[in-house]
């Protein structure tokens, strides 16, 4: 009976939050104007990354860039970033702890990594058999950060009630582990930190051409 029960409460809290993200994505505002996350260049290009057309028309992002920077160290950096205007069906930002095991890397660490705004981020140690990579990833809305999607949910659950565009650029930088885990550290935290401040920038900019 218990077990009976259960399952009872948890289809009615399913339906729930399903007849709620129905409401909500009825009843959001829209982007006051799309960002272009090509613009953001933390460093000198060396490659644009290609990406799988099936992957982006799974992501169904506004715009979405991915490319390769090389740090000072002369380290690889990869930057991918994707701007979400809103959460309709068939476009929701995903955790790359779902994303990596699925394109064919294994996660072996998953913690928290100090970030260059105050407080700290997402961190994952990856591999893919050959080589292993640091990860640093967050989400950032024009009310600021956020570190896990059921916190971003719950963020951009809030700005449509208050009548804000739902919107949201999520950004991975990534590196592989060379020269120890410190420099890897410091390399993936000083791109996060020119990344996080020009979308600061290009949701400043947008606000001020209104």
């Amino acid at each position: 009976m218990v077990v009976g029960a259960t399952r009872i409460v948890v289809l009615l809290v399913l339906m729930a939050m399903a007849a709620a993200g129905n409401w909500l994505r009825a009843h959001e505002a829209s982007s006051p104007g799309a960002i272009d996350v090509a613009r953001i260049l933390p460093g000198s290009v060396l490659a644009n990354e290609p990406m799988d057309p099936r992957f982006l028309e799974l992501l169904s992002a506004e715009s979405v860039s991915f490319r390769t920077f090389q740090a000072r160290d002369a380290a690889t950096v990869w930057v991918f970033l994707g701007y979400f205007a809103r959460q309709k069906e068939g476009s929701q930002v995903h955790s790359p702890r779902h994303c990596y095991p699925g394109s064919g890397w294994s996660i072996q660490e998953a913690g928290k990594i100090s970030a260059p705004w105050g407080g700290e981020a997402p961190r994952l140690v990856v591999s893919d058999g050959t080589e292993r990579r640091l990860v640093m990833y967050w989400y950032q809305t024009p009310g600021g950060i956020v570190d896990s999607v059921l916190d971003l949910k719950l963020h951009l659950t809030g700005r449509v009630l208050s009548g804000r565009a739902p919107e949201v650029v999520f950004a991975r930088v990534s590196t592989r582990l060379e020269g120890g885990e410190n420099a890897a550290s410091e390399r993936v935290q000083g791109f996060a930190r020119e990344v996080h401040e020009q979308i600061s920038e290009l949701y400043a900019e947008r606000q001020s051409d209104r």
